[in-house]
């Protein structure tokens, strides 16, 4: 048995790790391990080389190099996902609302999982998500932050009159506005290799008092979102005018963009992060720096936090494609030919909660899908030690593969850590 000394110097050194995570070193070992380990030639690890950042695509732009923060998981060096083109989408099922006031930063610090106040240094976005009181998810967002006062969350269009509510009714005497502006800003996505270039151009002629343009907190390559006024079609204005005038950017359809999303992992809206159900950690919030752990509290934070100190987290959301023939090219999504045919499946999908099945055995559940790609909750004793079994499994009888991104890196570490921590 072992002694009291060794539990608690086990408990603190891993303690340590969690608190300064800069001293892991986790990125680089993490995204060496993935590429050496898994063959390039399976699914689960397809184009998942290393790649240079579109923001420094261009000597001439070097200067202008946006900024990237330091992340924990590996998901920031490379993926199983590329484009080749660019492309951009008018995201019609987000809504906007704004919280304006002097106590908008403190305000939204006691209701989200992330650290708000990190918005208060400028313009800046960060991925969050709002819990009920049992640390169950009642809907996901990103913040955008005009200035220390302004505070814009872009949030699934379906959900924000109840997210209007509730930040309502813990208003009490804070010193803040709330309202929906889903009637007056729209919310864009551009990305593709030429999306730094555009990233800077459009900065440099945007309306300061209106338009809204940040890199993506949660994965690189889901490119640049941008927040807009509304201007009528016929008067050929606003955002999509702007991007429209460059002949090398097409526009995309949004189901496209969402299958895109799937495909590296990035749940978004109630359909995936299921309102009153979903757990944040395993929906992959901490993977995609949604979370912070020392923050201190927060609507739900006592569960997340237990969770995630004890190790407890046992399954997680992962992305599956289908099997398919690729049935046309679609269009400027030029990525490996898995998801080329999964992309332009045409057949009937799998339902919600279909079983996912790995030599005969139910390992998991699908939670959404569009045409050939969707994301799976998937317990992890399947899946750390076994991905060889992954490449080849049913998906509510249709034949797939679960696809592990790089950023499971973190997931295999972090559960290497717990056992060297109970042994």
């Amino acid at each position: 048995m072992r002694s009291l000394a060794a539990i608690m110097q086990g408990s603190m050194r891993a303690m340590a790790c969690r608190a300064a995570p800069q001293l892991r070193l986790f990125i680089p070992a993490a995204a060496h391990r993935v590429v050496s380990s898994f063959s390039l030639r399976s699914v689960h690890c397809v184009a998942a080389g290393l790649r240079t950042l579109p923001w420094t695509s261009s000597p001439a732009q070097t200067s202008r190099t946006m900024k990237i923060p330091q992340r924990r998981s590996a998901h920031t060096v490379a993926e199983s996902c590329r484009l080749s083109s660019n492309v951009w989408a008018k995201l019609e099922t987000r809504g906007v609302v704004r919280v304006v006031g002097a106590d908008a930063i403190t305000f939204l610090q006691g209701m989200t999982t992330n650290d708000v106040k990190q918005l208060a240094g400028g313009p800046k976005a960060v991925s969050t998500a709002f819990l009920n009181a049992q640390g169950r998810v009642m809907m996901d967002a990103l913040l955008y932050s005009k200035d220390a006062e302004t505070i814009f969350i872009d949030v699934a269009r379906e959900k924000t009159t109840e997210l209007v509510s509730l930040l309502k009714k813990f208003k009490l005497r804070a010193k803040v506005k709330i309202s929906d502006e889903s009637q007056n800003l729209g919310v864009w996505v551009a990305l593709g290799p030429g999306v730094g270039a555009w990233w800077v151009q459009a900065t440099d002629k945007r309306d300061e008092n209106s338009t809204l343009i940040f890199q993506d907190p949660r994965h690189l390559d889901l490119g640049v979102r941008v927040v807009a006024p509304l201007a009528p079609e016929e008067e050929g204005g606003g955002v999509q005018a702007f991007l429209a005038q460059h002949q090398e950017w097409k526009e995309a359809e949004e189901d496209q963009f969402e299958m895109f999303r799937m495909a590296l992992g990035v749940a978004q809206g109630p359909a995936e992060f299921v309102p009153g159900k979903s757990m944040p950690l395993e929906c992959n919030l901490d993977m995609f720096s949604g979370v912070s752990f020392n923050k201190g509290c927060y609507v739900g934070q006592e569960l997340t936090a237990r969770t995630h100190f004890r190790g407890q987290v046992r399954k997680r959301l992962v992305p599956f494609l289908l099997s398919a023939e690729p049935q046309g090219e679609v269009e400027g999504w030029a990525v490996p030919p898995e998801l080329q045919g999964a992309m332009a499946y045409n057949g009937d999908g799998p339902a919600v909660d279909d079983p996912i099945e790995a030599n005969g055995k139910q390992i998991g559940k699908v939670v959404s899908s569009k045409g050939g790609v969707g994301l799976a909750m998937v317990r992890l004793e399947h899946m750390l030690g076994k991905e060889g079994a992954l490449e080849a499994v049913q998906i509510g009888g249709r034949k797939g593969a679960v696809v592990l991104p790089l950023w499971y890196a973190a997931v295999q570490d972090q559960a290497s850590e717990q056992q060297s921590v109970q042994a």
